[in-house]
């Protein structure tokens, strides 16, 4: 009888669980199919700048609402006992970082009649037309093939006229070797960012802010073989977890704050402007006073590894990731020790933050005034419908 109601009780579980996934996936389609009609309804292409981007910020979250609402409740009870979640927290944000991700691409098939718009904004990778059965199920046509239109720079004129169109000077070439390039420029992105944050925390250590220790757990005179096996092999997972989740993140922020953004600027404002504007927002998404002026160099030197990608956002993905899985290995893995007695001015608020300190920011500086992309790669003028 026992066995029996435990089998009655896993079958119920996998009954509910597959419930909630099914009203999750039905809520997205339906917060989709709403979004691509509001696009035609409210006539985004035709709106001024401030217009279009409160377009975007509503319509994102009107697709992260079938995620966020339904764990609502949670997460208030776990703000107000300040007792956290993980899980729905983890949900939260995983599905904030897809809503965009959906939203970029909606914008640029709706918007900007991008065939591709993965690759267009700068995900040239030969997999993404493997993309193309999850997401024409989703409602966004994407097309893997047959570009003609060019991605990869917004160095833009606009002008009045009758329909949102795009027309370029230059139209690259796909040779389907796009994913092999795009992979080779992530892994070069993520070796440089490993090495920018291990100068970063050297110059500190050399300074006596910091000093380099090895974990105990990993000391092979401290641990039994088993034990040490398995805390190499924590490490190992660590190591994953940290380049898996700072992948994912990278990819989306890339998306948004190197292409998306910054084209929808320079559409009204010009080419630098974008460049300059969106890093200053990338800047305080962060949430760190103290990063500010060093993530708004790097920023820029983020632009400027696009250029040098051929409008590819493989390089600067590479380095985002590089930087924040480094840090992430250092802090986590028990690495590194700062010491609390240096003014915040060298080490910043956040020490373990590789920009928040001026060391940072002078390797932030120099990076963006060697990498600083001082000219579009490719002309391209976007012009939009602007209603009389």
């Amino acid at each position: 009888a026992g066995s029996h109601a435990r089998r009655t009780g896993q079958k119920g579980g996998i009954l509910r669980l597959v419930g909630k996934v099914a009203l999750l996936w039905g809520g997205i389609r339906g917060a989709m199919s709403l979004t691509d009609k509001l696009i035609s309804f409210l006539r985004i292409a035709e709106r001024p700048f401030f217009q279009r981007i409160l377009g975007f910020v509503f319509m994102v979250m009107l697709l992260w609402s079938p995620v966020v609402l339904p764990l609502l409740p949670t997460l208030i009870q776990s703000w107000t006992t300040r007792n956290p979640f993980k899980i729905a927290e983890f949900a939260c944000i995983a599905g904030l970082y897809v809503s965009i991700m959906i939203m970029v691409t909606l914008w640029g098939k709706r918007i900007r009649k991008y065939d591709d718009p993965l690759v267009q904004y700068g995900l040239d990778l030969a997999s993404v037309s493997k993309l193309n059965v999850l997401f024409c199920d989703l409602n966004l046509w994407i097309v893997a093939d047959g570009d003609e239109k060019c991605p990869y720079a917004f160095g833009l004129d606009v002008q009045r006229s009758l329909s949102p169109t795009t027309t370029t000077s230059h139209v690259p070439q796909r040779d389907g070797s796009g994913g092999k390039r795009w992979f080779q420029g992530f892994l070069k992105g993520l070796v440089g960012g490993v090495v920018l944050v291990i100068l970063i925390h050297a110059v500190n250590t050399s300074l006596g802010c910091a000093h380099l220790c090895w974990p105990t757990t990993l000391s092979s005179s401290y641990s039994e073989p088993v034990s040490l096996i398995k805390s190499y092999g924590w490490m190992l997972m660590l190591i994953v977890q940290g380049i898996a989740t700072a992948t994912g993140v990278s990819v989306v922020e890339e998306l948004l704050f190197r292409s998306w953004l910054p084209q929808e600027i320079a559409a009204d404002f010009g080419y630098h402007h974008g460049i300059v504007i969106s890093g200053l927002v990338f800047a305080l998404s962060q949430r760190s006073i103290w990063e500010i002026p060093g993530l708004w160099l790097l920023s820029l030197s983020l632009s400027g590894a696009r250029q040098r990608s051929q409008g590819s956002l493989s390089l600067p993905i590479g380095l985002r990731t590089g930087i924040l899985v480094s840090n992430f290995i250092l802090r986590t893995g028990g690495f590194l020790t700062y010491q609390p007695n240096f003014p915040l001015w060298l080490t910043g608020g956040r020490p373990f933050q590789p920009f928040s300190g001026v060391v940072g920011l002078a390797f932030s500086l120099v990076l963006a005034v060697i990498l600083y992309p001082r000219q579009p790669l490719y002309r391209e003028r976007i012009t939009r419908v602007i209603r009389e």
